[in-house]
């Protein structure tokens, strides 16, 4: 429940493909996963599973488009709050094999949560070259977070505007 608007489409992982265009009137969009990252970060919820807070926000980080934008996965970060667990984000983003989507959350929560505890979720070391924090925006670079080698298509304190703080 990061984020609750009825009217955005619901996301179902699946492992083949579904031909169901909608759930309670609400647009459904299935997308196929490999059975080995279909259960990362998965919570038993009554005969379904749904995403733990981790998990949910790696999917947006890692296709922001998907997701809805870059604001989307601002708003997410900001309503997961505390329930954010570094470690778990950390292991998800390994098993799933998501650099970019930990690169691009660490970035976003550095300048949305100064001071809160991100340790565990310190840039890789294996990072190489940059990557864009809005994948295919086609946006030009307006500030570069150069801990986590992070492009940005607008300023820190835009995002934090936009967000409320």
């Amino acid at each position: 429940d990061l984020i609750s608007h009825p009217s955005r489409t619901i996301f179902v992982a699946t492992r083949r493909r579904m031909r169901v265009a909608d759930l309670s009137g609400h647009p459904l969009r299935t997308i196929s996963e490999p059975d080995r990252a279909l259960m990362v970060g998965a919570v038993a919820y009554g005969e379904s599973w749904i995403s733990d807070p981790e998990r949910s926000l790696l999917d947006a980080a890692s296709r922001p488009s998907l997701a809805g934008g870059l604001g989307v996965l601002v708003e997410a970060i900001m309503s997961a709050g505390d329930r954010i667990d570094p470690g778990r984000l950390r292991v998800h983003a390994d098993d799933l094999g998501w650099e970019p989507a930990l690169r691009r959350i660490g970035s976003l929560l550095e300048v949305l949560r100064p001071g809160a505890s991100t340790g565990a979720i310190a840039p890789p070391e294996s990072m190489t070259s940059d990557i864009d924090l809005d994948p295919g925006s086609g946006s030009p670079i307006v500030w570069r977070d150069s801990r986590w080698k992070v492009c940005w298509p607008v300023t820190a304190a835009e995002i934090r505007d936009s967000a409320g703080r």
